[in-house]
Formats: structure tokens, C-alpha cells, sequence
């Protein structure tokens, strides 16, 4: 009775999430109260404190539910020291992997998307206690991404027989700013469409940053 208690529990927990992300997206999370994710979920706003303490506990939750999966792919190719720097298949290996776990991970489903929308928005508005903690997380976790990928290009560079006409710092720069575009145009569910993206691929697009690298170092 015990373990079935803790599933039913836990179900209950993983719906209160599931409502509000669905209105997150749809009204707004700084629209959003309690009392209708309780109303969503066809049950009272007890039974939704009952799990969290307040919308931002809710906020949290979700992104932790999320990320998870990209630290996963970060920690496994944290240790690219492993990755011998003459062994320059194996470092490209390594990068393209990296960059299309990434893309999978983040817009694997629908779900995933309209939450990466959320944290979107909240990047620019709102300064409440919860959107400055995502605010924060967002940037250790961009940080993080952009360190292992500026390290793994270090590793191809000091591979190179050629001198690099630009720095890493600014390839790594421009790889980001071309990532950013991707990201917010693949999860804008509703906002700005384009006939060109329709023929945009994740797998054709790692190809693609990674001959541009290779061009460059």
C-alpha cells in the first residue's frame, strides 16, 4: 500500500507540472497563479501546495526536470582531456556528438520546446526571486556548454599545421551567436516562421558548424 501511495504521489506531482508548463506557455508564467494550475488539474490549490510551496518551486522544478539531460550529455564529455590531441578524427567526433546530443536533447518533443520557450521569455522580463535564479542557471549552464566546445577547438587548432587567422574566443563567439538563432527559432512554437527553416536539419547543421570551424583553424 506504501509504494503504491508513492507512485500515486508521484504521478499527482508530474500532472501539477505537466498543468503548468502547459499554461506557462499558453498565458504567461507571471499570468499564471496557482489556483489555475489547480483549476487545470480539476482538483484544489491544496493538493497543489501539497507538492510545492509556492509557482516558483513549480518554476524550478520544472527546469531541473529539464537540464538534467544536458548535464548528462556535459558530463560526459567533460573529461576531454581523454581526448589525445593528434587524434584529430576523435576530437571531431567528440564535437559533432556533443553539438547534436544538445540540439536532440533540446527539442526532442513538444514538451521540451515549450518549456525552452518559457525560459525564454523569462531571460527578458521579470525579476521576481525565481526568474533571477533561471536567469543564473541559464548562464552557468551556457558557460559550461561554450567552455567545453572552446576546449575541444583548442585541442583541433594546436592539431592544425596551418596558423589560425581568427581566435578561438571569437570562433566560439559566433558559434554561439549561431546556435542562440537556432535555438529560439526551432522552440518559437507560435511566433516567427520562415519557409527556410522547413528544410533545416539538427544533423545538417552540426555538419555544417563543423566545417566552418574546420575552415577557420
Amino acid at each position: 500500500m506504501v509504494k503504491k501511495t508513492k507512485e500515486e504521489a508521484l504521478e499527482t506531482r508530474n500532472n501539477v507540472l505537466k498543468a503548468a508548463l502547459k499554461l506557462f506557455y499558453e498565458k504567461g508564467y507571471q499570468e499564471t497563479s496557482i489556483n489555475d494550475i489547480a483549476k487545470a488539474m480539476g482538483t484544489t490549490r491544496g493538493a497543489v501546495y501539497w507538492y510545492f510551496g509556492c509557482k516558483g518551486d513549480i518554476l524550478k522544478a520544472l527546469w531541473s526536470e529539464r537540464i538534467v539531460h544536458v548535464n548528462r550529455i556535459l558530463h560526459n564529455v567533460r573529461n576531454i582531456s581523454s581526448v589525445g590531441e593528434n587524434d584529430i578524427d576523435n576530437i571531431r567526433a567528440v564535437l559533432e556528438n556533443f553539438l547534436g546530443s544538445l540540439f536532440s536533447t533540446t527539442n526532442q518533443d513538444t514538451e521540451n520546446k515549450m518549456f525552452f520557450h518559457i525560459i525564454h521569455i523569462l531571460m527578458i522580463s521579470g525579476n521576481s526571486e525565481e526568474i533571477l535564479y533561471i536567469r543564473e542557471q541559464t548562464k552557468i549552464f551556457d558557460r559550461e556548454i561554450f567552455s567545453v566546445i572552446y576546449n575541444l577547438i583548442l585541442k583541433i587548432k594546436n592539431n592544425s599545421q596551418t596558423d589560425c587567422c581568427i581566435e578561438i574566443k571569437e570562433i566560439v563567439t559566433y558559434l554561439h551567436l549561431m546556435l542562440d538563432g537556432y535555438f529560439l527559432n526551432s522552440i518559437n512554437l507560435v511566433g516567427f516562421e520562415h519557409e527556410f527553416y522547413e528544410k533545416v536539419y539538427p544533423h545538417k547543421l552540426v555538419d555544417f558548424i563543423i566545417k566552418i570551424i574546420f575552415k577557420f583553424i
